[in-house]
């Protein structure tokens, strides 16, 4: 709980991609002078901070979390960046599908350059002829230039990642992506500027790479996206009444009217009766089977019930 002479600043962060991420952003923004706390969500892409005013500005904690090597914005009044968000999205997707199809193309591109012949080059030579009578070397040319010009374009935040973080001495999923494509398209291109025999390109290898790392971001945001917007409504499934225990006698009170120490009184169902009771601020569950009942009782908690108490505490 922030006291009087502190202030809680929920500020979006870009650039986190996996639990170590996360955790260089809670250790960036707590080493900050005047930071008292500060929780970071990897799913929602945000950091909670509790902080004192009188010893850093909100500007200093987004310069804290770039030298982390990661970004992050100031939030604007009244813009929840659901819309910035979704285009974003939108333009990873788009991304990666024109990848993935550049690299299906530069694999079928690249099998005459091959050094083997296998059963599926002869069955291509027999659909498209004409393109193992191309010539070779305009052909590592044309597929250079198009891995170069896609790799800039979509696996551009991909590479910028990984030279930060190693910036800052710490590695993250885009550091080895980054290390395995960028070997396999510097020694392509050096095949392509000298080649010579048992020389082979690996450009379509460089695209899929990408192109599927692009798409399960776009996808993983996409899950992301759904799950909060579950989580948002099912936060606003709030009862506005609750059913109130006093000495026996059950009374219907706005939820404001609740307090610790008060039991209330859930139905879910005709099999099971809930009482909620809150002890120093923690509540307990207690669960009353009806004897009459106890298969209705026992499939209304999942297993988890059998005639008699059953109490959990919430942590």
């Amino acid at each position: 709980m922030a006291t009087p002479a502190t202030e809680s600043l929920t500020l979006p962060v870009l650039g986190m991609t996996c639990a170590s991420c996360q955790h260089h952003v809670e250790e960036a923004l707590r080493s900050t002078a005047g930071v008292e706390s500060a929780r970071v969500d990897l799913m929602a892409h945000r950091a909670a901070v509790v902080f004192d005013p009188r010893q850093v500005a909100p500007e200093q904690l987004v310069e804290a979390i770039r030298s982390a090597g990661y970004d992050a914005v100031l939030p604007r009044p009244n813009d929840s960046g659901s819309g910035q968000a979704e285009d974003h999205a939108a333009e990873s997707e788009r991304k990666a599908w024109v990848t993935l199809t550049a690299g299906a193309a530069a694999m079928v591109l690249a099998m005459p350059l091959g050094t083997n012949m296998g059963a599926m080059d002869h069955g291509l030579m027999r659909f498209v002829p004409w393109l193992y009578a191309l010539a070779p070397d305009p052909l590592r040319w044309f597929l250079l230039v198009m891995t170069a010009a896609i790799v800039a374009w979509a696996g551009r935040g991909i590479y910028m990642s990984a030279l930060r973080a190693l910036r800052h001495g710490t590695t993250n999923m885009n550091t080895m992506v980054g290390l395995g494509t960028g070997v396999a398209f510097a020694y392509s291109a050096y095949a392509t500027i000298w080649p010579a025999s048992g020389r082979e390109v690996y450009f379509d290898a460089v695209l899929l790479i990408l192109g599927f790392l692009l798409l399960g971001k776009a996808l993983e945001a996409r899950a992301k996206r759904r799950a909060l917007a579950a989580l948002d409504s099912l936060s606003r499934l709030r009862p506005v009444t609750g059913r109130r225990i006093r000495d026996g006698v059950q009374t219907v009170v706005p939820l404001e009217e609740i307090q610790p120490g008060d039991s209330v009184l859930v139905l879910p169902g005709s099999g099971s009766q809930w009482t909620r009771s809150f002890w120093k601020g923690a509540p307990q569950w207690t669960s009353r089977c009806l004897p009459a009942n106890p298969h209705l009782c026992r499939a209304s908690l999942a297993g988890a019930c059998w005639p008699g108490l059953l109490t959990m505490t919430a942590r």
